[in-house]
């Protein structure tokens, strides 16, 4: 596709072929160089996918009415308005939300629930739990951050 718009005489989009090749092919040529980047990889993608999750959170934290002053002080001095609340509540609360989805309950399950490890290993529920995790990720960004969607279109691109 590139290529042929190319051919065309149409002005390549820098920005996009920037961030495709920073966010893909980097990322092959370093686990090209040492092995060891595999297990990197899926953190860089989280960062990746952090920034775009904080843009648009963000954009439609301050498109909700009530978006000006936040009612206690503390936030307040903290934070400034509310929408910075709302995304400081909402950053926190994925943490807490991502510890228990891939790490605590997985844990916990595999230590409570009797199951033939040598059979399954160790880590049955956090491979099971991270699968599901992965599948699920992959279904919802395909539907979630395409341009048809009016709300990516609303706090996304705009």
């Amino acid at each position: 596709m590139l290529v042929r718009r190319w051919r065309s005489g149409a002005k390549l989009p820098v920005n996009g072929l920037v961030a495709y090749l920073a966010s893909l092919y980097m990322w092959l040529l370093l686990v090209r160089l040492d092995p060891l980047w595999f297990l990197v990889v899926p953190v860089l993608h989280s960062l990746q996918y952090l920034v775009v999750v904080w843009r648009f959170e963000a954009n439609y934290q301050r498109g909700q009415p009530g978006g000006g002053t936040p009612s206690m002080p503390v936030m307040k001095r903290l934070f400034g308005t509310a929408d910075r609340v709302r995304v400081a509540a909402y950053i926190v609360g994925g943490g807490v939300l991502g510890f228990i989805g891939l790490w605590g309950l997985p844990m916990l399950l595999d230590v409570v629930v009797p199951y033939d490890k040598a059979v399954f290993g160790d880590t049955m529920f956090l491979f099971i739990f991270w699968i599901f995790i992965n599948i699920h990720h992959y279904l919802m960004d395909s539907v979630m951050w395409r341009r048809e969607n009016p709300d990516a279109q609303k706090y996304l691109f705009a």
